[in-house]
This record gives structure tokens, sequence and C-alpha cells, in this order.
């Protein structure tokens, strides 16, 4: 089911067209898309902060009101730098790769690869883990983690839910920006 903030399945820009919704949160949506010149799936994450922000006509994102302007005009430039950060990682298979970023309906979307799979999150509430696939999982987050804080950035969201299982690789997803 598609949140309120969604943009309709259907829906192209760029060279995308949306398919469905992988998730919704407080400041985002994460959409899965194919390029249609490709005819390949990414996962593409929209900036819409449900809190300073509402889908206007023509699937325009505006502050909801003058005072909500800066804060979302600075999260915006914060989801961007994400973007960017996690452009330099993309030689790493514990960390989702983000192939580029761009601006569109008065927002901004990173376009990343789609990982097919569950998250750990998922995988843990059907307690089919060994205890080996668990230690697996932790060294191939570590070892994402590992890279980032090299280059000092922090993963700021953490969780079960945000590791996807790909194959057997852990891969970190939602830095939180």
């Amino acid at each position: 089911m598609l949140s309120v903030f969604s943009l309709p399945i259907g829906y192209q820009f760029e060279n995308y067209m949306i398919e469905g919704e992988l998730g919704a949160g407080g400041f985002g949506v994460t959409y899965l898309a194919r390029d249609v010149a490709l005819d390949t799936k990414f996962a593409i994450k929209e900036y819409i902060p449900s809190e300073f922000a509402y889908r206007g006509d023509n699937y325009k994102v505006l502050p909801k009101s003058n005072s909500d302007k800066d804060i979302f005009e600075w999260g915006l430039n914060s989801f961007l730098d994400e973007a960017r950060t996690l452009v330099r990682f993309n030689d790493c298979e514990n960390i989702v790769k983000v192939y580029r970023y761009f601006e569109a309906n008065g927002t901004a979307y990173f376009v990343m690869e789609y990982i097919e799979g569950d998250t750990f999150a998922e995988i843990l509430k059907k307690n089919l883990l060994s205890p080996n696939q668990i230690e697996n999982i932790f060294f191939g987050a570590l070892n994402g983690l590992k890279r980032i804080h090299q280059s000092k950035v922090l993963h700021k969201d953490i969780k079960p839910s945000n590791i996807m299982i790909k194959g057997e690789t852990p891969v970190l997803i939602d830095f939180g920006s």
C-alpha cells in the first residue's frame, strides 16, 4: 500500500518509472523503480519529510509553511550530502551502492542498487539463523561500518531493519541523514 506522500505507480521522471513503494519513514519514501532505458530495477529514495512538507500539484514537494522552509531546505541539503557521501563507498560490498542523485519536483532523489531479499530484522523474526550465520552478518555489518568510519562518516541509524541481506552478504542501508 502506498503512503499518502508517495508518487503513484507508473509515474515517470528522468529515465525511471515507479513500480511500487519499498518503505516510508518520517523523512522520505523509498520506491522500487525501473530504468526504462536500461530495463533495470533500482531503489529510489525521495526526500519528503512528512512533518515539514507535503506533495502539492504536479507532484511537487513543498514546505508546509514559511516557518518550515528553513528546516526543509536544511534537511534537503543533508539528504543530498548523504547521497554524495554514499557514492564514495561503492567499492564496499557491505554498503548500499548509490549510482546517482538529482533534484526534481522541488525535492531530491538518490538512485541506489535494488537489493532483493529480507532485512536482518525480518530474518531474525523467522528464528532460523544459526550462530555462525548471525556471526557472519555481524562481521559483514562491522566491515561496512569500519569502511565508513575510516572516512570519518557515521551511520546514524544502525538497526536490524537497516541491514539488508543480499544472498549471504549483509548490506548497510538508510544512513539516517
